[in-house]
């Protein structure tokens, strides 16, 4: 069984659970937003038992929203042969327990610092076949449970199945094979975490000698009070 192979068999494992739990769920869009779930389940099962999701040659140039209102449980999830264009940390951080993500041949370029910030069961990553060439510095780096990532095809490709040492040493290389874009680290100064700290710093940084100096104009006066009292009693 080669590598490729070995990747897809985990991923049909994962999302067996969908195909036992739903027979032929279709999702109804209006525009961005999933709107309603129809068809039935299994008997006896319902939304909140679905832990997959596996969507191929949809022509979906962005993820649809909505999805955790339907299936709040997921822990894989796939559009594959989309045309999806970005990735936000808005469409991901509402699952949680997301184990497996795959987008194999879409339209993503970037990859925005944070976006897998509340993902951290993330064991399987799939980027395959992207025009991927930005990511933003250390994305993967908190995702302690990632063995396996492929991101064949991108600006740092990677075939690694079920090996969480090459994980760790494969990611290293990211910084300098996907940096990320101008307007990406513009972006993450300015709405940032760290940015009211910095902000806080360089007040301080600036305040600082002022205080000095208010301090130091204080005594003078003091002193010059001193003075012209003196010169009064005399």
């Amino acid at each position: 069984m080669t590598v490729e192979s070995k990747f897809i068999a985990s991923i049909v494992t994962l999302l067996f659970s969908t195909f036992l739990l739903g027979n032929g769920l279709i999702l109804d869009c209006q525009y961005t937003n999933v709107t309603a779930v129809t068809h039935n389940h299994i008997a006896g099962r319902n939304n909140s038992d679905v832990l997959g999701l596996l969507v191929e040659n949809s022509g979906l140039m962005f993820l649809p929203q909505n999805i955790d209102n339907f299936f709040p449980n997921l822990e894989s999830l796939n559009f594959r042969s989309a045309s999806i264009q970005s990735l936000k940390s808005s469409d991901l951080n509402v699952f949680p327990n997301l184990i497996q993500i795959d987008f194999f041949s879409n339209l993503i370029t970037q990859l925005d610092f944070h976006i897998f910030e509340e993902n951290l069961k993330l064991r399987a990553i799939r980027f395959q076949s992207n025009p991927l060439n930005h990511i933003g510095h250390g994305v993967f780096d908190h995702l302690n449970e990632l063995t396996s990532i492929h991101t064949q095809g991108t600006c740092h490709p990677l075939t690694i199945t079920n090996n969480r040492n090459q994980v760790v040493s494969g990611i290293f290389n990211f910084f300098r094979q996907c940096p990320p874009t101008l307007e990406m680290m513009e972006r993450e100064i300015l709405t940032g975490r760290n940015f009211g700290r910095i902000v806080d710093e360089q007040i301080a940084d600036q305040m600082n000698p002022l205080t000095l100096q208010v301090f130091q104009l204080r005594q003078e006066l003091i002193q010059l009070e001193h003075r012209i009292a003196v010169l009064e009693r005399n």
